[in-house]
């Protein structure tokens, strides 16, 4: 989604008092609303959000980021729709619009997930409580110790193997949390194993989401790339912007340790 389209799809907002019907597209958008206590107008989610669970259980489902259901959200006729540039189908979220206040986040990097916050505090009129967090992220962050430069993939999903290359939120916390990523392309990038293996990582991660890695995969992993370890990771620390990322230090901390 070009950076014009989320530009004005954002300055046709229209909101002049705090929004009482949200969908949130994002399951961590969702989880980030419950966070900056305005999760009671959130009335509809998609079928992926999870967080916080005893909350979500009585939430409209809209279908997924990708494909959301426009009969259930004109039925829940909502004030406003929050959605992620990466995450959500350009052309529903330009259809959407049309018809409803959408706010649409670019979030690629730990800077932009703190603005995405604040943004998000704005237009949902709870701004301190968006500040207050910001500022429990920041200080978390400044605790966080790890060994760096550790040459490193970081694979999102199997046949096709997929990996986040730059710009993308991910490749900025592998850095935070110590990994080099070595893939260079932007986005998410198909790799073949040969294409893996010439690139000699020192580590693969292998993300617990989207997809569900087993030892199965691990296994070919370390079969056709023996040079490397290959790990599993809380896919949730690496890719969830917003509250989550409060949690992100000290588990980095831990799977640094675990690993040297």
């Amino acid at each position: 989604m070009p950076a014009d389209i989320v530009s004005e799809i954002n300055s046709n907002i229209n909101l002049n008092k705090r929004p009482e019907r949200i969908i949130s597209l994002v399951p961590s958008i969702t989880e980030l609303l419950f966070d900056l206590n305005i999760g009671s107008a959130v009335k509809g989610i998609t079928d992926y959000c999870i967080y916080p669970e005893r909350e979500i259980k009585n939430k409209i489902k809209v279908g997924g980021p990708k494909n959301v259901d426009f009969k259930t959200v004109k039925a829940i006729n909502p004030d406003l729709i929050i959605a992620v540039k990466e995450e959500n189908n350009k052309h529903q979220i330009v259809e959407l619009a049309k018809n409803y206040n959408v706010l649409v986040l670019d979030i690629v990097d730990y800077k932009s997930a703190l603005k995405g916050i604040e943004t998000v505090g704005k237009y949902c009129f709870c701004e301190n409580d968006a500040l207050n967090l910001i500022n429990d992220i920041e200080s978390s962050f400044t605790e966080l110790s790890v060994n760096v430069n550790k040459k490193s993939i970081y694979v999102v999903w199997f046949n096709p193997i997929i990996a986040a290359g730059t710009d993308t939120f991910i490749n900025s916390f592998m850095q935070k949390a110590g990994f080099d990523n070595i893939i260079k392309n932007s986005g998410y990038p198909k790799l073949s194993v040969d294409t893996i293996k010439k690139l000699n990582p020192e580590f693969i991660l292998l993300s617990s989401e989207p997809f569900s890695f087993t030892e199965e995969h691990k296994n070919i992993f370390e079969k056709n790339i023996p040079e490397a370890e290959v790990i599993f990771v809380d896919g949730e620390m690496f890719s969830w912007y917003g509250s989550r990322m409060k949690k992100a230090p000290k588990y980095f901390m831990s799977l640094d340790n675990s690993i040297v």
